[in-house]
């Protein structure tokens, strides 16, 4: 069975490039092993934002979620549908008020549950790394033919200064980084010619 693993990671600026290139190339790794895509523009290298923009989806779409839940439980047990120590005898202005309160904790409660589940679903590595390159970052890619090479070269470009270092399945990590700097791309220029 044959190793197809590239180990990424991505490097805010050019000295931390050569490092692990030197590096690699002291371990017997040569230039025909690696490949480097270096930004078309200088970004503004702010990767964390990428990561983070994720979460508030997550908590938004959850917070909505929750909300809808929490308001249409709290309209069942007003209803008496679903029986709850007699919540269907609430004057109307309790009512309100249990409605609204239930609205106010789902919202809370589901955007809770929706970072957590942002935190427990990063966005494929190889979109992540389209992303860091739009955004300025320099991606080094490292063919390794065995479980061994691909520690060696997780630890070298760790040491090396690189970000968010990945090995994964070389032609699909690499389909994903360019077709969403692609998107990027096309996005970028079509905010700029409106």
């Amino acid at each position: 069975m044959t190793h197809s693993k590239a180990t990424f990671g991505i490097f805010r600026n050019k000295d931390e490039i050569k490092s692990a290139v030197t590096l690699l190339r002291g371990l017997g790794f040569g230039e025909a092993r690696a490949a480097v895509l270096f930004p078309d523009t200088p970004g503004a290298m702010d990767f964390p934002q990428v990561q983070k923009s994720e979460l508030i989806k997550f908590a938004r779409i959850g917070s909505v979620i929750g909300a809808i839940l929490f308001m249409t439980f709290g309209l069942l047990m007003l209803l008496g549908i679903v029986p709850f120590g007699g919540m269907a005898q609430l004057a109307v202005g309790g009512q309100i008020l249990a409605i609204l309160s239930s609205l106010l904790i789902g919202g809370i409660i589901g955007a809770a549950c929706g970072t957590l589940i942002g935190i427990g679903t990063p966005d494929r590595a190889g979109r992540r790394y389209g992303q860091y390159v739009n955004a300025g970052g320099i991606l080094l890619s490292v063919h390794t033919d065995n479980k061994d090479q691909q520690h060696r070269v997780e630890e070298i470009l760790e040491n090396s200064g690189a970000q968010d270092v990945t090995s994964l399945d070389e032609k699909e990590g690499w389909e994903d980084v360019m077709n969403e700097k692609l998107n990027l791309e096309r996005t970028s220029f079509s905010r700029s010619t409106r």
